[in-house]
């Protein structure tokens, strides 16, 4: 690990499809990634159709903080469902980019089980070299602050992954006895 990324790993007790389309969706972002909204760009005032399907690679989007700040320009760098998926800011010039990867693997010996590995990487800027650079020699004071970001978005996905999960489930579980009710209706003394 270098000072310019971070890496975590975390089980949660998911289906890893559930889990690779819920992480990959931007619009989700909110539940576990950081506390921003969704916004498609626009142009000229009208939604960018090409643009505003966020499951695949090169899609663009931009995320809103809701306490302050400056809208973030975002692009799927990579998308490889159901195995994994990229996110980066698209600042242009000067500044620093920063990289999200996420890898999803199902757990071995386990029917409902992924293991998630999120890496954060800083991509400097020309700027941004010259101040790694110099700082180097402290880093030790900021190494691991990637990786306790990792952290904290995978424990707060966990939780978001768990909670739709259930939902999901007991939607599904619903869905399914509606169904049974309906066709034991339509077809009475008919035994099952």
């Amino acid at each position: 690990m270098t000072l310019r990324e971070g890496s975590y790993t975390l089980d949660i007790s998911v289906a890893p499809a559930a889990a690779f389309a819920f992480l990959a969706d931007p619009r989700n972002a909110a539940e576990w990634f950081a506390p921003v909204a969704y916004a498609p760009l626009t142009v000229d005032g009208a939604t960018a159709r090409a643009q505003t399907n966020s499951s695949r690679e090169g899609a663009i989007w931009r995320f809103t903080p809701t306490r302050r700040g400056a809208a973030i320009p975002m692009r799927m760098a990579s998308y490889a469902p159901p195995v994994s998926f990229a996110w980066e800011t698209t600042y242009g010039g000067w500044r620093d980019n920063l990289r999200w990867e996420v890898v999803c693997t199902p757990e071995q010996g386990k029917q409902a089980g992924v293991s998630v590995r999120m890496t954060i990487r800083i991509e400097p800027g020309p700027l941004g070299w010259l101040i790694l650079g110099l700082t180097a020699p402290f880093g030790r004071f900021r190494q691991g602050g990637l990786t306790r970001r990792a952290q904290r978005a995978l424990e707060r996905a966990r939780d978001a992954l768990i909670a739709y999960d259930e939902v999901y489930t007991d939607r599904t579980a619903r869905r399914r006895q509606r169904r049974s009710q309906i066709s034991t209706r339509r077809r009475p003394g008919k035994a099952r």
